[in-house]
C-alpha cells in the first residue's frame, strides 16, 4: 500500500515522502497512529504542487543570496559606534546586529551566512570573511567609527550606514 507520511519514521522515510509499505503495517500501526494518510491521487497531485511550489521559492531565495552576495562586493559597510579614547568600542559589535540592520534597511538577504569574525571591539577597517551555504567565501570591508558620548550624542546606540563604490 501506498502512503504519504505525516512523520519521520526511522527505516521509512521523513514527512511529505510517498512510500510503500505492507498493508498489515498501514493498516494496524501508520493509519491509525496518523503517522501516514493513504496516497489518494488528489493527495499526490497536491504534494507535486508542494513540491513544486518549494522550488520555486527555493529558486527565489538562491536569486536573492546571489543578488546580496554580489552587491557586497560593490560596497562599504560603515557603522558608528560608541567608544572610548583608546579606540575600543564600549560594547561589542557583533555580526547578528549588522545583518538585522541590513536586512532590515537594505533589503540583503543572509540566510545561513557564517561571519568570521562574528564580533569587533575596536575601532577601524576590519575585512570580514563571510561564508555562504553553497561554500563560496566572500570578503566585505567593514569600517567601524567610534564617537565618544560625551559628543553631545543623545542615543549611544550604533549606526549604519552602506556605501556603494
Amino acid at each position: 500500500m501506498k502512503v504519504v507520511l505525516h512523520a519521520t519514521i526511522p527505516g521509512l522515510g521523513r514527512p511529505g515522502e510517498m512510500v510503500e509499505v505492507s498493508d498489515a503495517q498501514a493498516r494496524n500501526h501508520l493509519l491509525p497512529h496518523r503517522l501516514a494518510a493513504v496516497a489518494t491521487p488528489s493527495l499526490v497531485a497536491a504534494l507535486k504542487a508542494k513540491a513544486t511550489r518549494a522550488a520555486s521559492q527555493q529558486g527565489k531565495a538562491e536569486a536573492a543570496l546571489l543578488a546580496t552576495r554580489q552587491r557586497l562586493e560593490r560596497v562599504t559597510v560603515r557603522v558608528i559606534a560608541p567608544a572610548n579614547n583608546q579606540g575600543r568600542l564600549f560594547a561589542a559589535l557583533k555580526a547578528a546586529w549588522v545583518v538585522r540592520q541590513l536586512e532590515q534597511d537594505y533589503r540583503m538577504v543572509f540566510n545561513g551566512v557564517r561571519w568570521s569574525p562574528d564580533h569587533w571591539k575596536t575601532l577601524g577597517q576590519h575585512q570580514v570573511e563571510l561564508g555562504w551555504a553553497d561554500g563560496v567565501v566572500s570578503s566585505l570591508k567593514l569600517v567601524i567609527d567610534g564617537r565618544s558620548v560625551g559628543d553631545g550624542a543623545k542615543n549611544p546606540t550604533p549606526r549604519l550606514e552602506v556605501k556603494e563604490k
